[in-house]
């Protein structure tokens, strides 16, 4: 600044070189999201700001800060982070900021919770955006949101595949069957701990396996192998 001064289009080719560092810090992990916000405040700061020398310092050293921070980012590999993961039929929205490797289990499982699905005869339950978001997943893994269609997932909180079988299952409950369907049921949960008993390879009693081949199996078809 001592070269260039502190005239307003100075300070606004400053400001703009910050806009692909903000557009690159993707996710809301609390320490991506703060340092994205700070970097808007800072970029803020430089477009309005006053070009007085001693506030135009300040605003130019505090942004300098921030990019010290963006390295200790870069070094987490938390730059760059993909906005979803693209997997078929199911999109993974990258909400929180997850890097690759943080979710590579979580993946795994639901790749072969999708090949046994397949193989069951449910592909149409395959679909959609699952939301890799832990504050609206909560204390929940996987889990079905009725009102959206879609999927929120926890990555952090279980690594059970019945808790994947059971949002499905949800889907398949609310989306997939008909009025006696559910009826041939005492409860949604009844028939969801079933059809996760089930879609994983375990065995139920016999009743429910008749209901089980009259609900699920009536919409998987000819494909039906659960029993």
């Amino acid at each position: 600044m001592s070269i260039v001064g502190t005239n307003r289009p100075m300070l606004l080719r400053m400001a703009r070189r910050l806009d692909p560092l903000i557009d690159g810090l993707r996710g809301e992990r609390p320490e991506i999201r703060k340092v994205r916000e700070n970097l808007v405040r800072a970029r803020n700061n430089l477009q309005r700001g006053p070009t007085t020398p001693l506030r135009s310092s300040r605003n130019m050293w505090i942004t300098r800060d921030l990019l010290d921070e963006i390295l200790v980012l870069q070094d987490k590999g938390f730059l760059g982070l993909p906005e979803e993961f693209d997997y078929g039929s199911i999109v993974l929205k990258n909400v929180w900021g997850y890097k690759g490797d943080e979710i590579r289990v979580f993946r795994v499982l639901l790749q072969q919770v999708v090949v046994r699905l397949e193989s069951l005869g449910l592909d149409e339950l395959i679909y959609g955006v699952a939301f890799l978001d832990p504050d609206k997943a909560g204390s929940r893994f996987f889990s079905w949101d009725e009102k959206n269609d879609s999927f929120v997932v926890n990555p952090s909180r279980g690594r059970m595949k019945a808790d994947i079988y059971s949002a499905f299952g949800d889907r398949l409950w609310h989306k997939g069957f008909e009025r006696g369907d559910r009826q041939s049921w005492s409860s949604r949960s009844q028939f969801l701990k079933a059809f996760a008993r089930v879609a994983g390879g375990g065995e139920i009693d016999s009743e429910s396996e008749a209901r089980m081949q009259v609900s699920a199996g009536r919409v998987a078809g000819s494909d039906w192998q659960g029993i």
